[in-house]
C-alpha cells in the first residue's frame, strides 16, 4: 500500500482544503442563514462536494497509472 502523505505537498490535501473546506463553511454559513424549511439544501451541498472531490481522485489516480504505465 503506498503510503499518503498529509502536508500541503500533496496535491489532493491542496485540493481538499480548497474544495471542500469552503463548502463546510458554506454550508454551517447558509444552514444559519437560511429558514428551517430551506435547511435541507444545506444537507446535501458537504456531501456532494465530498463525493465529486472523491471522484475526480479516482479519475486522476487512474490517469496517473495509465501514464506511468506506458
Amino acid at each position: 500500500m503506498e503510503r499518503f502523505d498529509f502536508s500541503f505537498k500533496n496535491k489532493y490535501v491542496r485540493w481538499w482544503f480548497i474544495i471542500v473546506l469552503p463548502l463546510i463553511i458554506l454550508s454551517a454559513i447558509l444552514n444559519y442563514i437560511l429558514p428551517n424549511e430551506h435547511n435541507w439544501m444545506t444537507s446535501f451541498l458537504t456531501p456532494i462536494g465530498v463525493i465529486l472531490f472523491f471522484i475526480w481522485v479516482w479519475f486522476d489516480k487512474r490517469k496517473n497509472n495509465k501514464s506511468q504505465s506506458h
